[in-house]
Parts: structure tokens; C-alpha cells; sequence
């Protein structure tokens, strides 16, 4: 028996963001979309990428060329420095702080540009922070 939508049905979808990027979001809700406009399903078209096909891509990468650019923009920092982070002071609810903030735009093309994921980007930023 198959199971159709009817008007005002409701459907849930709970995405985890570790399944779901934000441009996998937008091509599942666009293909979503299209697909209940025009009454129609997509193709299974087995030409199509799979998670898989990506896996098995990622490990037949070369990634001299990432680990050679890494290399060359950490070259003359100290790796063995050592940032001493207190982990055991408590907040009080009566602790006066004041915060500063600096914001800056990275476009969403500037890690595929210098041939690095954006993890890779994002936790790069996030050493050179801990590091300063």
C-alpha cells in the first residue's frame, strides 16, 4: 500500500549537523521543494555521487599538496609552546567581565581556493587563536 500527502499533512525532518552541511540543506530542501510542486520523484539515477563515492575519492587523494601549504604558512612557529589555560577557576554569578569582539567575513570559496577543507580552515583559525 503507498502512502501519500494530503493537504495540511505535516512533515518532520530532524537533521543532524554532521549529516547535514549547509549546502546538503539547501540541495535536500530544494529538491524537496521542486519535487512536491511538480508531483513528480527523482530519478535514481546511478550515475549519481554517493557518500561512498566521495569516500573512496578522499582516500585516493594526494594530500603531499596540502600537507607542503600547511607546512610553508606554519613554517617558524613553535609547535612545542605550550598555552597554560586555567581549568580550574569558577564563575561567580557576581564576576564582572567585559567582552571584545572582532568579526570578519571569509568567503565560503576561500578554503576550495587555497585547496583545503573548511575544517581544515576552521581548525587552523582556531589553533592561530589559541596560539596568539
Amino acid at each position: 500500500e503507498e502512502i501519500y500527502l494530503e493537504k495540511n499533512d505535516i512533515i518532520i525532518f530532524n537533521l543532524h549537523h554532521i549529516a547535514f552541511d549547509g549546502a546538503s540543506r539547501r540541495i535536500f530542501f530544494s529538491d524537496l521543494k521542486y519535487n512536491l510542486e511538480n508531483d513528480s520523484t527523482l530519478l535514481n539515477n546511478e550515475n549519481q555521487f554517493q557518500y561512498i563515492d566521495y569516500s573512496v575519492y578522499e582516500k585516493q587523494m594526494d594530500i603531499i599538496s596540502s600537507y607542503h601549504f600547511w607546512q610553508s604558512h606554519l613554517d617558524g612557529l613553535s609547535l612545542e609552546r605550550r598555552i597554560m589555560l586555567p581549568f580550574d577557576r569558577h564563575r561567580l554569578l557576581t564576576d564582572q567581565h567585559s567582552d571584545f569582539a572582532h568579526l570578519i567575513d571569509i568567503p565560503f570559496d576561500y578554503a576550495s581556493s587555497q585547496d583545503v577543507t573548511l575544517f581544515q580552515l576552521g581548525l587552523t583559525i582556531f589553533y592561530t587563536f589559541l596560539y596568539k
